[in-house]
């Protein structure tokens, strides 16, 4: 029973230190190399919430959004940023209704964590900091969405959110960007294109940005 017992143990470690070589990779935007190690986790402890959430986030940055979408929705039961992944996937698939119930749940749920952490403790600040970008994407996905459905100032409202809560991010200035165009703000358009660029300067749309700015000067 004991060498069992130890064999388990054994299993668990292997499979968080595989989760964690995952993690670096996925935070280093190598999804490709990612994928395959969270698929062995999961397949080794298909109940790991951990492995079925960054499997499934992982396979949405891969565009594999129908793939995705078992793996996040078991996560989801217990992490509030599967249930965001979820609204994207959904989202880039055009199915806003699904969308758009996702993100609900998904930031009411965030509301609750948050307000649940004592950020006087270094680490539940931490966890309220990665929940606020959780937040973030939110409105940067119900941004898209609007943009989607040409409700172009609930989209300016929802990406103005958005850079607020993750200023980092540099896709949350470019759909704000966008959003400035269709409701007529050039200075807008402009302020926050110039951002993306900062940010993003490789990005695939960097040269459509680019030609754009150069027409409005």
């Amino acid at each position: 029973m004991r060498v069992v017992c130890f064999g388990l143990v054994m299993a668990v470690l292997a499979s968080a230190a595989d989760i964690n070589e995952g993690k670096s990779l996925f935070e280093q935007k190598k999804y490709n190399e990612a994928a395959p190690i969270f698929r062995e986790a999961v397949a080794a402890d298909p109940d790991n919430v951990d492995a079925n959430y960054y499997l499934g986030e992982t396979l949405a940055r891969l565009e594999q959004y129908k793939e995705a979408e078992p793996f996040l929705e078991k996560a989801a039961k217990e992490r509030p940023e599967a249930r965001v992944a979820l609204g994207y996937s959904y989202l880039m698939q055009d199915r806003l209704k699904e969308a758009s119930e996702s993100l609900d749940a998904a930031q009411e749920e965030l509301d609750a964590r948050v307000k649940g952490l004592d950020q006087t403790i270094p680490e539940e600040k931490e966890k309220a900091a990665m929940y606020q970008m959780k937040q973030g994407d939110v409105h940067q996905y119900r941004g898209m969405a609007y943009l989607k459905e040409n409700k172009f100032d609930d989209a300016y409202k929802e990406l103005s959110q958005a850079t607020e809560l993750n200023p980092k991010d540099a896709y949350a200035y470019y759909y704000l960007g966008m959003a400035s165009s269709r409701i007529k703000r050039p200075d807008q358009m402009v302020k926050n294109f110039q951002i993306f660029l900062q940010l993003a300067p490789d990005a695939p749309e960097a040269p459509k940005v680019r030609s754009l700015l150069k027409t409005v000067r």
